[in-house]
C-alpha cells in the first residue's frame, strides 16, 4: 500500500544532540507526515530536496506540545516534540495551530499516542516541569494498585519507561 501525504511543511528543527560533543542548532526543514512515516527534508535552491531523516509511524512513541518558558532561539516560537527509539526530536512550528494541526495529526496516524492538553493554562494542578497527558480512551482498572482512566481526562505523566505501559497520577496524588 502506498503512503498517502497528510501534512506537508516548512518548520525548523532542533539538532538531536546524539553524541555529547554535537552542538546545538536549528535547521529549517521540509517535513512530510504520510500514513506510514515522519520525514524530513533539506530544501537548496534549484536542487531536489534531500532526506535527512525519516521515521516509521510505528517507532513513534509519543507527540506533544511543549510549554516553556526558556527563550526559543529561532524564528518559529511553537515547539512540539516527537519521541522515537529513546530520542526526543524537536520541531518548531510558525504558529499554534501549525503546532497543534501537526500533533494532532501525529496522535491519529499512530492511535497510540497519548494526547496532551490543548491549553498551556491547564486547570489540572501541577508543578511546572511535570509533563501532563490526557486519556485516549476509558480503563477500568484490574489490579488493587491500579487507577480508572476517564477519556479526555488530563493526568500527570509518572514514569514513561516501559513503552506500552505508564504510571500516571490524577488530582487525588
Amino acid at each position: 500500500m502506498d503512503a498517502i501525504i497528510v501534512l506537508k511543511g516548512i518548520m525548523i528543527k532542533r539538532s538531536q544532540q546524539k553524541r555529547r560533543t554535537s552542538p546545538c542548532n536549528y535547521k529549517e526543514r521540509l517535513f512530510v507526515l504520510d500514513t506510514q512515516s515522519l520525514s524530513y527534508f533539506e530544501q537548496r535552491p534549484g536542487k531536489k530536496p534531500t532526506l535527512k531523516g525519516c521515521i516509521p509511524l510505528s517507532r513513534i512513541s509519543c507527540a506533544e506540545i511543549v510549554c516553556t518558558n526558556i527563550p526559543i532561539p529561532c524564528n518559529n516560537k511553537y515547539p512540539f516534540q516527537v519521541f522515537h527509539d529513546n530520542l526526543h526530536l524537536y520541531i518548531f512550528a510558525p504558529d499554534n495551530y501549525c503546532r497543534l494541526r501537526w500533533v494532532g495529526a501525529l496522535k491519529e496516524g499512530t492511535k497510540r499516542l497519548p494526547r496532551t492538553p490543548q491549553s498551556p493554562n491547564s486547570a489540572f494542578p501541577h508543578l511546572p516541569g511535570e509533563r501532563l497527558v490526557v486519556a485516549i480512551q476509558d480503563y477500568s482498572p484490574i489490579g488493587q494498585d491500579d487507577l480508572p482512566l476517564h477519556m479526555d481526562q488530563e493526568y500527570i505523566m509518572i514514569d514513561s519507561s516501559c513503552p506500552d505501559w505508564w504510571t500516571v497520577q490524577d488530582t487525588m496524588g
